[in-house]
């Protein structure tokens, strides 16, 4: 063999060894810990989104809300439930705010947040299988509910602290991890005393709250 064919053939198993690691670079966890970076985003933005959506704009009021109004809230609903659920979770999601908007405009019946915060919120674990993924993990709110008990507008109001707990399933859509099923759990409920107004005049089953169950009513 001559020098300069032994060269080429160096040269070229170097440009394969080049090309192979650049490949296994792709697969590397470095590029799962990227997946796993953007899961993570996915389900906050998608579960933060969703808590956030019962909250009326400043200035909007259950039952008297105007036309521009209506056409943010339902423009805010199809937008956010486009951009961060999938399969049936977004048609049930979205059917589900869309009748919610129509009860506040209606607004007799109507339970909204007057407060919805998230204090913390975790995810704990994380499995990716390909373009299918399972998160699991914790959040805590700040909330304080109200149901509109009249045609005047009259409220009665509850709330307090709660952490939940959840499971998340995401699918990548088109290089994007979307949320397409979602179930979550009461950990432990705090109530607040001071969030607590005309639970009198709402059904009985809605002051079993006061006794530490955040579980009726519930928002969709």
């Amino acid at each position: 063999m001559t020098a300069m064919k032994f060269f080429r053939l160096a040269s070229v198993a170097l440009i394969a060894i080049v090309a192979f690691a650049f490949v296994s670079s792709l697969s590397s966890p470095q590029a799962a810990g990227s997946d796993e970076q953007n899961i993570r985003a996915s389900v906050k933005d998608g579960i933060k989104a969703d808590l956030d959506s019962y909250t009326l704009p400043s200035g909007a009021a259950p039952g008297r809300l105007n036309a521009a109004q209506q056409a943010t809230l339902r423009s805010q609903i199809t937008t956010y439930n486009g951009n961060h659920f999938a399969g049936q979770l977004k048609t049930d999601r979205l059917a589900a705010h869309l009748a919610w908007l129509d009860k506040v405009v209606h607004g007799k019946g109507a339970v909204y947040d007057q407060i919805m915060n998230t204090e913390k919120f975790s995810v704990d674990t994380v499995v990716i299988q390909g373009d299918s993924a399972t998160a699991t993990g914790t959040y805590t709110l700040h909330f304080k509910h109200a149901e509109v008990l009249d045609d005047a507008g009259n409220i009665a109001t509850w709330g307090g602290r709660g952490t939940y707990s959840f499971t998340a399933n995401l699918v990548r859509v088109s290089g994007s991890w979307m949320v397409q099923g979602l179930t979550s759990s009461e950990v432990d409920v705090q109530v607040d005393q001071s969030a607590f107004s005309g639970l009198d005049k709402i059904p009985a089953a809605t002051k079993s709250f006061s006794n530490g169950s955040d579980s009726i009513p519930v928002l969709p």
